[in-house]
């Protein structure tokens, strides 16, 4: 969320890593909490249908962004980033 505010690509070298850990966190929580959340008979295809749909989100975000930032500058993309995360908090903690 804080790339488009950088003023030199200089200071993206003290933000990486903390998006690195906040990555590792949450890629390695949500499984967690989705076996927690699933039945024992349903856990297998609840968690098979969360990796594939990470692995398809692996795919379309960056062909997504790239076309974004093609059409409508280099910020757009972080900002298309911030509006889908505000939606998803909205959805989560409506």
């Amino acid at each position: 969320l804080l790339q488009p505010l950088v003023p030199t690509a200089m200071f993206l070298y003290f933000i990486v890593p903390f998006q690195s850990c906040a990555f590792a966190l949450v890629t390695t929580s949500i499984p967690a909490l989705i076996s927690k959340r699933a039945g024992a008979e349903a856990q297998g295809a609840t968690l098979g249908i969360n990796g594939s749909l990470q692995a398809l989100s692996q795919v379309i975000a960056p062909l997504t962004a790239g076309f974004v930032a093609g059409i409508f500058g280099i910020a757009s993309p972080f900002v298309l980033g911030a509006v889908c995360i505000a939606l998803s908090f909205a959805f989560v903690y409506r």
